[in-house]
């Protein structure tokens, strides 16, 4: 069980990174753009 609920917080922390990373690199490219 331990080792379930690890993995879902390590995915959710991807999740999250992930999100945050998309988030830089659209306001990077807005920035360019414009």
């Amino acid at each position: 069980m331990l080792i379930i609920s690890e993995h879902k917080f390590y995915v959710q922390r991807g999740r999250i990174c992930n999100t945050i990373i998309m988030t830089l690199c659209e306001t990077i490219l807005l920035c360019t753009q414009s």
